[in-house]
């Protein structure tokens, strides 16, 4: 076999995992599987990613949308909304805040959902972490035996904050390690992401929360927050790390 030969089908084998990794209907240990594989491959037969991945639209087409539904929707409990935020970011997916409820009604303003937009395996990420900590945190507010709504909301918070400060230490230590080609396709599904909301969403707004806080409730919240176990559970844009 021809060296030329060769490399030719390496390169089919890279494309294929690629794509592979980019399929919806993939599963997400098989996609995170595939992606590591394409890049050992790119990295010892040094083939660049533009030359895999040639238009963005190819990126584009493979960005999907999935929602959450909020426990706490109907309450004045806020940290949902931080943890819908909190956990998107990571695994370079939009979110957006969204009700189900009827215009003009005094609901019509209260946020029961939101919806993760990101490359399948990505989204996958983002909604087994937010089911993970929303189970988490719920667990943890209720054990401290707070009775005021704001006392829940600001405890809340402040785990919310520091989990997701945490969940930005350990996707940056992965991302630091990882070579410039995958750090290409990282940049290509944010920037697809970005596009796929744009598209989705084009009269979206930033609205500012207006929150009261029990700032005793918030740094006990924080502290704990440093507490909680991380894991990913599924694969996804980054490799599996823990962080206890």
């Amino acid at each position: 076999m021809s060296e030329a030969n060769g490399k030719s089908k390496k390169f089919d084998l890279v494309t294929k995992l690629i794509q592979m990794a980019m399929d919806e209907r993939t599963p997400p240990e098989e996609a995170h599987n595939a992606m590591v594989k394409a890049t050992a491959i790119m990295t010892k037969e040094k083939i660049a990613i533009a030359e895999v991945m040639r238009t963005k639209e190819q990126a584009e087409e493979a960005v999907v949308e999935d929602k959450v539904k909020f426990t706490y929707g109907d309450t004045n409990q806020k940290w949902e909304r931080s943890l819908l935020m909190a956990v998107s970011k990571p695994f370079d997916c939009e979110c957006i805040l969204l009700n189900s409820y009827k215009p003009g009604t005094y609901r019509s303003m209260s946020w029961d959902r939101g919806a993760f937009i990101g490359h399948p395996t990505d989204v996958e990420n983002c909604k087994y972490f937010f089911g993970y900590l929303q189970f988490t945190v719920a667990g943890m507010i209720r054990r401290c035996n707070f009775r005021k709504v704001v006392e829940k909301d600001s405890y809340g918070a402040g785990v919310v904050l520091r989990v997701g400060e945490r969940l930005k230490e350990m996707f940056k230590k992965v991302d630091d390690s990882l070579p410039s080609d995958t750090k290409a396709v990282m940049v290509l599904k944010k920037d697809a992401a970005k596009s796929k909301f744009k598209e989705l969403y084009p009269h979206t707004k930033s609205v500012a929360s207006r929150r009261t806080t029990d700032w005793n409730a918030r740094s006990k919240g924080y502290k704990d927050g440093g507490k909680v176990a991380l894991r990913t559970g599924v694969g996804g844009g980054a490799a599996t790390s823990t962080l206890n």
